[in-house]
């Protein structure tokens, strides 16, 4: 009897906590989980931060295995809007010494962006 008291006492606390269970929240996706990177490998080697005019830039490169071009993510580390330009010129000056072993050329087709900017994906071939 006591086993039963306790079991149905239970169930109605949990069945009267259901009705104030609020629903969960979805986290927002990471600005990387917004661009298309399906299918790329993350070179690891190639992980870095540059300063350049003062800015802090995180970079990373990701490639199809075996193939051109190079996928460069830039990133301020301080999270503000970064322009196309300035996007392109630290990614060319990143990619540069880590595998360019030809003049580099722009992939535009490939580039990707963020919403609010703070995040590119350039495309290079070299």
């Amino acid at each position: 009897m006591k086993k039963l008291l306790i079991l149905t006492t239970a169930l109605s606390l949990a069945l009267s906590g259901c009705t104030s269970v609020q629903p969960i929240k979805t986290t927002k996706k990471t600005p990387l989980e917004t661009l298309n990177i399906k299918g790329l490998v993350l070179v690891e080697e190639n992980k870095a931060t540059l300063n350049i005019n003062n800015v802090n830039y995180r970079l990373n490169s990701y490639i199809k295995l075996f193939q051109q071009p190079y996928y460069v993510e830039v990133i301020r580390t301080d999270r503000k809007p970064i322009s196309k330009n300035t996007a392109t010129s630290v990614a060319k000056t990143y990619i540069k010494p880590r595998g360019c072993t030809q003049t580099i050329q722009l992939a535009p087709k490939l580039n990707q962006h963020t919403a609010d900017n703070t995040q590119w994906i350039i495309g290079i071939l070299c």
